[in-house]
């Protein structure tokens, strides 16, 4: 304490020890001292003490206070303690001519420091050139970057400042403006918007924001997926009919569970005529996701179609029930005028009192694999026959293995599996 005249010499010990609570997560008070060069007595020869200083120091002790950016050389090191660390998690979300970032703000190796505000950096050539910019008076972990160009390539970084200096950058990520386009109202649904796939991300009218992306994360099939989520747009893609809702066991509702597991979808089509409950067994201007195809595992809400429990309960149905393989991950199997198959003409059901317009090949659900493939609708010739089709064909089989006993598999052929297209409307 006291007064200090520049120029006059005096001497101090440097009394107590630094707790290791107190460093960096990367120090230890012995790598502190190695990194100053100077253990016992600083001679302090210069300089005054305040804010926007730092106390530097050679090798032999000899001590100076100097603002913070004009340290250099040997005082590097000691200076660079007291800078911020990286921050960390930054992302970017693109918008109209500017970029949302956000990040995680770095803690400080020394209270006394503290960030007074943060600088990024942003490059419009891939890197090659930085352009820098200080978020003045701003200690919030986030920012708005504007006057950008839609379409442009940019990446970003952002660092951490206190009064000693800037300190180190975060790695950088990358992102494109775009003038989001609004869909999912009537008679702009989003998978039907050219402009909105074109950007390949839109505006919902609730105001979220969806990005159209790979179901399976690398190729193939997209889907309209939230942004910062796994929640997505349903089937039809209005948004009337909000976030895609797993079916219950049975098939025959939707639950209140958000489909999440968009990782098996392999497509989606328009049917004529859409199974959504047995109050709605023919809802027009529907769509359905299909998945990418299994083998039918078991049985689970399904049986007889003269049982009670099922279906219509003792009629033959459109639709008789579910099987696990598509139950487990909240779809269904469909019904035969959802596929691709023609219509035969007989065996169909009656108990449902509905003539449903069948899909045929240019609008149905396409069959998996070589095989036939097992549906939900019931044929009239026994109670435990149904259809199955394969492409455009319609034929039928005796179903066995009921309650989930055994794996589905069809009369007088049981060392083959049904193949199961799933499906969520």
């Amino acid at each position: 304490s006291g007064n200090l005249k520049v120029g006059t010499v005096q001497s101090y010990q440097i009394e107590g020890t630094l707790s290791s609570s107190q460093l960096p997560s990367s120090l230890t008070p012995t790598s502190v001292s190695a990194a100053s060069g100077v253990l016992g007595t600083l001679q302090i020869t210069g300089g005054t003490p305040g804010a926007g200083k730092v106390l530097t120091s050679d090798a032999n002790g000899n001590a100076t206070w100097q603002d913070a950016s004009s340290s250099s050389g040997a005082d590097t090191t000691l200076r660079n303690l007291f800078l911020p660390p990286a921050p960390t998690g930054l992302s970017a979300s693109p918008g109209n001519t500017q970029v949302s970032l956000s990040w995680t703000a770095p803690t400080v190796p020394f209270s006394q420091v503290p960030l007074t505000n943060y600088s990024y950096q942003v490059s419009s050539n891939g890197g090659s050139s930085w352009g820098e910019a200080v978020l003045t008076n701003s200690t919030s972990a986030s920012a708005a970057v504007t006057g950008l160009t839609n379409g442009t390539a940019y990446v970003f970084k952002v660092a951490g400042v206190n009064g000693v200096g800037t300190g180190s950058y975060s790695s950088g990520v990358s992102t494109i403006p775009v003038t989001f386009t609004v869909c999912g109202g009537p008679g702009n649904g989003c998978y039907d918007s050219t402009a909105s796939i074109s950007d390949g991300a839109a505006k919902l009218p609730d105001g979220s924001i969806i990005d159209y992306t790979f179901a399976n994360g690398s190729s193939g099939f997209k889907v309209w997926k939230e942004r910062g989520g796994n929640r997505i747009l349903n089937a039809t893609g209005l948004w009337s009919f909000g976030w895609q809702k797993q079916l219950t066991s049975a098939g025959t509702s939707y639950s209140n569970q958000d489909f999440i597991t968009s990782t098996r979808l392999g497509g989606r089509i328009c049917p004529p005529h859409v199974f959504i409950d047995f109050n709605n067994m023919t809802a027009n201007n529907r769509c359905l996701y299909f998945d990418t195809g299994n083998l039918a595992s078991g049985i689970t809400d399904i049986g007889r179609w003269s049982w009670g429990g099922t279906g219509r309960g003792g009629g033959s149905s459109f639709f008789e029930g579910n099987v696990s393989a598509c139950s487990n991950s909240g779809m269904r199997l469909p019904t035969i005028y959802e596929t691709t198959a023609s219509d035969p003409g007989s065996g169909l059901p009656g108990s449902d009192g509905i003539s449903p317009t069948w899909a045929g090949t240019t609008r149905g659900v396409p069959s998996f694999g070589s095989g036939v493939n097992w549906t939900a609708s019931a044929h009239t010739s026994d109670s435990n026959h149904f259809w199955v089709w394969e492409n455009s064909s319609a034929s039928y089989y005796g179903m066995m293995g009921w309650g989930g006993s055994g794996p589905a598999v069809y009369e007088g052929h049981t060392s083959s599996l049904l193949s199961v297209r799933c499906v969520l409307p």
